[in-house]
């Protein structure tokens, strides 16, 4: 029996560390040093080598929608608490106009092409 894997448990492995390559790709275009973009993303300056030469956080890639919200995003960036405000914001993007969690969710949790279970109730409050 293949272990029961939960769409944020995909979050956490999948999505978070491809959000944090694509702001250091960001930062990078912006001209920023690894040792600037490791201070601003509150992580090793070796992590951000192996986000730049695609050996981390490259197995998910977004929309142009939020392509655009992570462009945007780096320019409000300075502080720990901006940080983690633009990436709850982005994290709540992705779960509303992507599809990249339930996409990946398939692949790695063997579930059928047609599972709808994590778009099923998109945007309902359950009590």
């Amino acid at each position: 029996m293949q272990e029961l894997i939960y769409p944020q448990e995909i979050e956490v492995r999948y999505v978070i560390p491809a959000l944090r390559n694509a702001f250091a790709t960001e930062f990078k275009k912006k001209g920023l040093s690894q040792r600037e973009i490791a201070g601003l993303l509150q992580v090793r300056e070796s992590t951000i080598s192996q986000y730049l030469s695609k050996k981390r956080g490259d197995n998910a890639s977004f929309n142009p929608i939020i392509q655009k919200a992570i462009a945007q995003a780096v320019k409000r960036i300075s502080t720990k608490e901006d940080l983690i405000r633009e990436s709850q914001h982005i994290l709540q993007m992705i779960r509303a106009k992507d599809t990249i969690i339930c996409d990946l969710h398939k692949k790695h949790a063997n579930l059928p092409a047609d599972c709808a279970l994590c778009s099923h109730h998109k945007g309902v409050a359950r009590i």
